[in-house]
């Protein structure tokens, strides 16, 4: 009888495993070595009077960690996010229910949802910080008649000013999450509907019990993107509101900009898109965690 263990190498040579070789070495090549480099410089700093680094260890992830600055980046940075993510998820489903159909003219409509995203970042920052000036701008209007203030300057006001910034990537982050709940919508049979509606099932309970399980994955995965564009926003808050008023939409990305373009701190920088990538990582996994979560209770 043949050795089992004999064969156990041309197993392993012989494996379909080896098919996902050259995925993984392009992902070292263009995502893992660049974030080698970027934590060496997190963890050197300036020698005084120099332009030499030195090993400085964990000493500037210390310095941000007891910083108040920057713990008050990191709340607005989670804000920010939960901001983005609360009110883009039931604006995205109620536009997908609208667009999801097979009605003449939903094509075009699609295609309309997506200018919004293609729009340079930049440009369309501009373009909403003129919508909040106090003299002309219709946003700064429905703001001033919210507050109850007419004299409201939006980007002036801490709270208006980042409410400002959030409706902004509201609004480029709703066409992409969307599309993916369309197209998940796409695969729900309209049999599940019609017998949802002979039992007796509203709106909401159809919603509850077909749409959102069976478009879970497509919810999930559409999250993830626009949450990892909202963690490394900087370039739209820095041209609308440039982090202020003070450091009141300040969030980690435009730190991270400040610290490495304007006062010139690699080191820092380095260390606060190291912290920044660990907590884009540790939200992925929570992202998967509480979905795989839900698929299975359901």
């Amino acid at each position: 009888m043949r050795n089992p263990k004999r064969s156990l190498p041309a197993r392993v040579v012989a494996s379909p495993q080896w098919l996902f070789l050259p995925a993984l070495l392009f992902l070292a090549l263009f995502w893992v070595a660049p974030i080698g480099p970027g934590i060496l410089i997190s963890c050197q700093e300036p020698v005084a009077g120099t332009a030499m680094l030195e090993w400085a260890g964990l000493a500037n992830y210390r310095l941000l960690l007891t910083e108040k600055t920057f713990r008050t980046n990191a709340a607005l940075t989670l804000w920010y996010l939960l901001g983005v993510v609360g009110f883009s998820t039931p604006v995205a489903y109620l536009a997908a229910l609208a667009i999801a159909g097979r009605k003449r003219g939903t094509g075009a409509i699609r295609a309309l949802f997506l200018l919004p995203w293609v729009v340079p970042p930049v440009v369309s920052a501009l373009i909403f910080r003129g919508l909040a000036d106090p003299q002309v701008g219709p946003l700064a209007a429905f703001y001033q008649w919210l507050s109850g203030n007419p004299d409201l300057i939006p980007l002036h006001h801490p709270f208006w000013a980042m409410v400002h910034v959030i409706v902004h990537s509201v609004w480029r982050s709703v066409p992409v999450l969307t599309l993916f709940l369309a197209a998940g919508l796409t695969t729900v049979p309209d049999e599940l509907y019609e017998a949802a509606e002979v039992d007796g099932a509203g709106a909401w309970q159809r919603f509850r019990l077909i749409t959102l399980p069976l478009t879970r994955s497509h919810l999930a995965t559409g999250l993830l993107l626009i949450s990892a564009f909202t963690l490394q926003d900087a370039e739209t808050i820095y041209a609308m509101t440039g982090g202020g008023p003070g450091h009141d939409t300040e969030v980690l990305a435009v730190r991270l900009f400040r610290e490495a373009f304007a006062q010139g701190q690699l080191h820092v920088a380095a260390a606060i898109g190291t912290l920044l990538l660990a907590a884009g990582v540790a939200l992925m996994a929570f992202y998967l965690i509480l979905f795989r979560r839900a698929e299975s209770a359901s």
